[in-house]
C-alpha cells in the first residue's frame, strides 16, 4: 500500500506509480593465439567482455481535485484487481454508449487503483 496524498479543498492531488526492471547480461572469454614469427612458440591471450542492458518500465497516474466544500481530501493508490472488465464501441443515436465488443482482461500481477475519500 502507498501512503495517500492529501491537500485542502480546492487543491489538486496527483500521484504516480512506476514500476520497472533491468536485466543485463554479460559475455566474457578470451582469444588466444601463438606467435611463431619472433618467438618460438609464445602465446598472446586477449580477455574480451561485452555487456548488454535491456530495461522496461511502465506508469500509471491520476489526479483529483478536492471539492472546495471538502475540509480535506485524500487521493490513495494501490493494488486492486487481477482481472478487468473491458469494453469498445462508440456513441449513437441520442449520444447512448453502443458496445460493439466487450471482454474480461486477466493480468499476470495485480494492476494499481486510485481512489479518493474525504477527510
Amino acid at each position: 500500500m502507498i501512503p495517500p496524498s492529501s491537500a485542502p479543498g480546492g487543491h489538486t492531488l496527483g500521484i504516480t506509480l512506476t514500476a520497472g526492471t533491468s536485466v543485463t547480461g554479460t559475455i566474457t572469454g578470451s582469444v588466444s593465439a601463438e606467435e611463431g614469427v619472433i618467438f618460438a612458440k609464445a602465446k598472446a591471450s586477449v580477455s574480451v567482455s561485452i555487456a548488454v542492458s535491456m530495461s522496461a518500465s511502465v506508469s500509471y497516474s491520476d489526479t483529483w481535485k478536492v471539492p472546495s466544500s471538502w475540509r480535506e481530501g485524500y487521493l490513495h493508490a494501490g493494488a486492486d484487481r487481477k482481472v478487468m472488465n473491458w469494453d469498445v464501441g462508440h456513441y449513437g443515436a441520442n449520444c447512448k454508449w453502443v458496445i460493439s465488443r466487450k471482454g474480461v482482461a486477466k493480468f499476470p500481477y495485480h494492476i494499481p487503483a486510485f481512489w479518493n475519500t474525504r477527510g
